[in-house]
């Protein structure tokens, strides 16, 4: 998963960073199957569950498959849409990183703290990428020659797409900072985060700065507020307010108008109300799947087929899009889209997966060290901000197993320290 974001084909730019890696996730994941059903790998589970994590994978996967067969395309449903290769196929990928890190990895013999700091260190090469990129030297284009993006993409097709992703990593390293005792490693976590926080700006992505802001806003009350770190985060969090607004003010004020954008729209809303332009014409995106939940409502119109029920006339979308013909594949959000073509239970099953991840670590924080409690507060940091900024952007395979792999680490590391801990308690009665 660390190197996971330089599997790209850059001779094909249609095809370049989606397809390839979709196909990458598929047969990895096949032979990780093969190899645990062979030598049965996987590891204990805690055994007084009343909801087992496998049943709700079954449920979910049930769904998942009822959702393709019954589809609107049944070969989109599979393989997913044009570009995007979100389909039935990427989901069991999915679904299979979770349950490989949940119950294949013996966490006793795993370093988790060297995972992060591993997959940290990757995302900052990245961004060196990203940075470069911004100021137009991209040298992916002297390989292939594409149109060089208006903001910084990285290996992710999308600048929206490699601010979630810095969303994930830039909090694994506010977490490593934060845990960080000695002057040097704390030294460099900062000064990366400083810099990260450049090409954060540079993807121009709003829901990717809420989305941190909500890791920041998670450690505060967790991790700082617990073990009096106020002074070493508010050193942080000064200095990559110091490079943001710097980088801004370089820019001609180009990110603080995104923002008064955005407030100015908030205004507009509540004076004028609906228009539909609001989020980049997120809002029509969402009025319109509003109005074909009650017909999809139990298995949806298909795996990732959004772009072929969206309910939009050609003057509608070159009102809200300027182009007529423009495909809309995904909902612009990531429960509506789940909602919308897989269907209403299969969002519930979805919530209370999340549910039992977050119930599993704030039990397993009763029986943990510091440096434990730290590792969940850390990962469950980065996937609430995930989770804030999925209100307003996509699933998408070139990130979406890092989650995955992150909500399964949650199941598994905690179930470890549950299952030690209650043995422990059990032993002194």
């Amino acid at each position: 998963m660390m190197l996971f974001p330089f599997i790209i084909d850059p001779w094909n730019e249609d095809l370049s960073f989606s397809l390839i890696k979709s196909t990458f996730l598929i047969a990895f994941m096949g032979i990780i199957w093969i190899l645990v059903l062979k030598g049965k790998l996987l590891q204990p589970k805690f055994k007084h569950e009343k909801v087992k994590i496998e049943y709700i994978l079954i449920i979910f996967i049930a769904l998942l498959t009822l959702s393709t067969i019954f589809s609107a395309d049944i070969y989109t449903s599979v393989v997913g849409a044009w570009t995007r290769h979100e389909g039935y196929l990427t989901w069991l990928g999915y679904l299979s990183v979770f349950y490989f890190f949940y119950r294949v990895i013996n966490y006793n013999d795993f370093s988790l703290e060297r995972l992060m700091k591993n997959l940290f260190v990757v995302s900052a090469v990245i961004s060196i990428y990203g940075i470069l990129q911004h100021f137009d030297y991209d040298f992916i284009s002297l390989i292939v020659p594409w149109e060089s993006p208006t903001s910084s993409i990285a290996f992710f097709d999308n600048p929206n797409f490699y601010g979630t992703y810095l969303v994930l990593t830039m909090g694994i390293g506010m977490g490593l900072y934060l845990m960080a005792s000695e002057k040097k490693p704390m030294l460099f976590y900062g000064i990366v985060l400083t810099l990260m926080t450049s090409v954060l700006l540079y993807t121009n992505t709003r829901s990717a700065w809420i989305g941190l802001a909500i890791v920041a806003l998670f450690y505060t009350l967790t991790i700082v507020k617990q073990y009096k770190l106020w002074k070493k985060w508010v050193v942080l969090l000064l200095a990559m307010g110091i490079m943001a607004v710097g980088i801004n003010a370089s820019e001609g004020n180009r990110y603080l108008g995104k923002i008064f954008i955005t407030l100015e729209e908030s205004g507009d809303l509540l004076d004028e109300g609906l228009t539909g332009h609001e989020g980049s014409s997120r809002l029509i995106i969402w009025q319109k799947d509003l109005t074909i939940l009650d017909d999809y409502f139990w298995i949806g119109s298909g795996v990732d087929t959004h772009a072929i029920i969206f309910p939009a006339t050609s003057d509608e979308l070159e009102e809200y899009f300027n182009n007529r013909t423009i495909m809309v594949d995904k909902a612009h959000n990531e429960y509506l889209q789940i909602a919308v073509t897989i269907g209403i239970p299969a969002l519930l099953v979805y919530i209370l997966l999340l549910f039992k991840v977050y119930r599993k670590a704030f039990q397993a924080l009763k029986g943990a060290n510091k440096q434990q409690k730290n590792i969940i507060f850390t990962l469950l940091a980065v996937i609430t901000g995930y989770l804030v900024q999925a209100i307003f952007n996509i699933s998408v395979v070139s990130v979406a197993p890092i989650l995955w792999m992150f909500l399964g680490i949650v199941c598994g590391f905690s179930t470890k320290i549950h299952i030690k801990f209650t043995t422990k308690e059990n032993n002194n009665y």
